[in-house]
């Protein structure tokens, strides 16, 4: 499906469906358990968490359930990692909306990705580690299938992750860490070949990293510009930016409300030390790509429980606080689709990290979590309502979801019209204790929840 139109998402739109629906309530037994568990969780001697903030809003962005341990609050700014990959998605879907791009024109990886449209595919070969040359041992084949942008925002454009795919991890060198990623994904994305042929195969990998270049040269802007001037600003949203780069658009206040990511480690938890590029050649000034599509933003779980509410039925793409058009209700509703197809979706949530000091392995195909999902454009669309461990209930059909590596979840309910997000802004991705204290926090939340 390819979307062309144009739309004025400036234009103030409160005539909504959300007027005329059922409020949520939150019944506040429910609520006085949820407290205790979090301070459970995060304080005192048997405390499993360095910290952990929910936040639960309606379509009308009225909270139905918020609450911080120790200082923290819903202002409170943190490092979002991949959570950044839906504002990408937005942002990318307003310049569809403009009819300034569209999902399945392969000619635009063509003109402004020529790199990406270059690229051949390394075929499966055995093992080239430890050996001195390389390439003698490497296959590799063209591109049999043209990349579009709609691959790159559901992960079928044949790109691997090194911190996913061991292949890739092997062909980049011993030289290669975790850092590149974070400090030069565009020098990673440029040396990377495919994986797999592009549309035959779903893998969480590079995709977002070549979207952001995507905007960027597209818009002649860097990409924290792009989400400034074209979401954030538009919104009226103060506390989110980018953090990397050259962009100017970080949110103030780093100093008493950021709250600095932590590790985990024997007895405790150590800081993660942030990370800031600067270069000279940056774009637009340079043709060096610093920002990325896939991680960069600094939030707050109000600012992205807001965002969240565009995607929600009621609203359509509407801002519920501004009443400004943000996206069309064509792109709300092609985000939220599930964009592969059956053969695609096998194995699509396997997410098998190949350094597990920073990304534990995660299978979202397990039966407690998400087995009938796929990927969304920028996210997941959870399968069938999700029943926890124990018979609870937990997020509905039909539900966007996704994660921030330091430990963040988010999930937009649309049945039942509300978002969530929340954080416990600590390493590793997929820990164990993070995801049990999710899971019992997505039972009460909907234990609490009545019409």
């Amino acid at each position: 499906m390819q979307l062309d139109r144009k739309t004025d998402i400036g234009t103030s739109n409160k005539t909504l469906i959300r007027s005329r629906a059922m409020p949520l309530l939150f019944k506040p037994s429910v609520a006085a358990l949820l407290h205790e568990y979090i301070d459970v969780a995060t304080s005192g001697p048997e405390a499993c968490l360095p910290g952990a903030i929910v936040h639960v809003v309606d379509h009308n962005n009225a909270t139905l359930f918020s609450y911080a341990s120790h200082r923290h609050s819903t202002q409170t700014l943190f490092d979002v990692y991949s959570v950044t990959k839906i504002v990408c998605t937005i942002a990318f879907m307003q310049l569809v909306d403009s009819n300034a791009l569209s999902l399945d024109d392969h000619f635009i990886i063509k003109r402004h990705l020529p790199e990406l449209e270059a690229k051949r595919v390394l075929a499966e070969t055995g093992s080239v580690r430890g050996k001195e040359d390389k390439s003698s041992l490497l296959n590799f084949e063209k591109q049999h299938t043209d990349i579009t942008p709609r691959m790159l925002l559901n992960h079928t454009n044949g790109t691997g992750h090194s911190l996913f795919n061991a292949r890739l991890r092997e062909y980049l060198g011993r030289g290669f860490d975790d850092e590149n990623e974070t400090v030069e994904p565009y020098g990673t994305i440029l040396q990377s070949p495919l994986m797999w042929q592009p549309g035959t195969h779903a893998s969480y990998g590079q995709g977002f990293d070549w979207l952001g270049v995507l905007l960027e040269r597209v818009t002649h802007r860097a990409l924290g510009d792009v989400f400034h001037q074209n979401l954030f600003a538009k919104m009226g949203v103060t506390r989110s930016g980018y953090s990397g780069g050259r962009s100017g658009s970080m949110p103030t206040g780093e100093g008493t409300d950021h709250w600095p990511t932590r590790f985990r480690v024997l007895g405790g938890f150590g800081l993660v030390p942030r990370l800031r590029v600067t270069r000279d050649d940056t774009w637009p000034i340079g043709g060096h790509h610093v920002e990325t599509g896939a991680m960069g933003v600094v939030s707050c779980v109000a600012d992205l429980g807001r965002l969240l509410t565009i995607l929600l039925p009621q609203n359509g793409g509407v801002d519920p606080v501004s009443g400004v058009r943000v996206l069309s209700t064509e792109s709300v509703a092609e985000i939220g689709k599930v964009q592969l197809t059956k053969h695609l979706k096998n194995g699509w949530g396997n997410i098998r990290s190949t350094d597990l000091s920073m990304m534990n392995h995660v299978d979202l195909q397990e039966p407690h979590l998400d087995p009938a999902g796929g990927f969304g454009l920028g996210c997941a669309i959870q399968g069938a309502d999700r029943i926890l461990r124990g018979g609870l209930k937990g997020r509905s059909e039909g539900s966007i979801y996704w994660y921030g590596a330091a430990s963040t979840d988010y999930w937009v309910d649309v049945k039942m019209g509300f978002a969530v997000v929340m954080t416990g802004n600590f390493f590793p991705f997929g820990d164990a204790r993070w995801v049990e204290f999710v899971a019992g926090i997505e039972g009460l939340i909907y234990k609490g929840l009545t019409e």
